[in-house]
């Protein structure tokens, strides 16, 4: 029986723009790095962000 997946959108989204980051800096890299693009590619898909 398969789960449902809550906010498939947002999860949808999310772990696009992951993915998006992963293939174009590549592994490696320091995880701050990662972090702010994530931050930016998630801002340029429409969502609200705060970086910690």
């Amino acid at each position: 029986m398969a789960k449902e997946i809550i906010h498939e959108k947002l999860s949808g989204s999310i772990i696009g723009a992951a993915m998006q980051v992963l293939n174009v800096l590549k592994p490696g890299l320091d995880e701050k790095l990662y972090e702010r693009a994530m931050v930016i590619e998630l801002r340029k898909r429409g969502h609200v962000v705060h970086q910690q």
